[in-house]
């Protein structure tokens, strides 16, 4: 279940990259300085994995993977009534604050939710990351295109996209933690 978990985040991750050019030439006009728009919202992710082994040795990876879900879900669903009174369109630095804070959540995610799913494949740890790869790419494909696809000009699918496709992943990722102690992850 954490690599259908895995590939909910993806999905959400997906649609944004597919319509992020459309979102910012088209809806915020940023013209020749989207490489920069697009680019500096990465080192949101780059901090998470520079910050990434502390956070796990505080929390454990279990803790850390529903704290990064809830928060893409969270800041997804608290975001939603603001894009949806905004028409669409909040402004440039609002929206820019929410993604940088998603891909935080991101980067604090990216290869936790594998470990986890093969944790108990260990012995076979490269045949399970390449199955569980290979599914994880079959379903992040199919909902990240439907999250492309609803792009209308306005940040409202990508925000309903990422809301919809977070609480799936903290469900999926809450049913395959059930019964398992954040304890037992923490180190010293």
């Amino acid at each position: 279940m954490t690599t259908i978990s895995d590939a909910k985040s993806l999905d959400a991750l997906l649609g944004y990259r597919l319509s992020s050019q459309q979102m910012f030439q088209g809806v915020y006009s940023v013209g020749a300085n989207l490489p920069f728009y697009f680019s500096s919202l990465t080192v949101g992710i780059g901090l998470a994995k520079f910050v990434k082994g502390t956070l796990v040795m505080r929390f454990g990876m279990p803790r850390l993977t529903n704290l990064a879900v809830i928060g893409i879900a969270g800041l997804s669903l608290a975001l939603l009534p603001v894009v949806l009174a905004a028409g669409g369109k909040p402004p440039l630095l609002f929206q820019r604050c929410y993604l940088f804070s998603t891909y935080f959540c991101f980067g604090a995610l990216f290869g936790i939710l594998e470990a986890l799913s093969i944790q108990a494949l260990a012995h076979i740890a490269g045949v399970a990351c390449a199955i569980f790869g290979s599914i994880r790419l079959a379903i992040t494909m199919s909902l990240g295109l439907v999250t492309w696809r609803a792009f209308n000009g306005t940040m409202r699918p990508l925000v309903a996209g990422f809301a919809v496709l977070g609480c799936i992943a903290l469900a999926t990722t809450r049913w395959a933690e059930r019964g398992v102690p954040y304890e037992a992850e923490v180190g010293p």
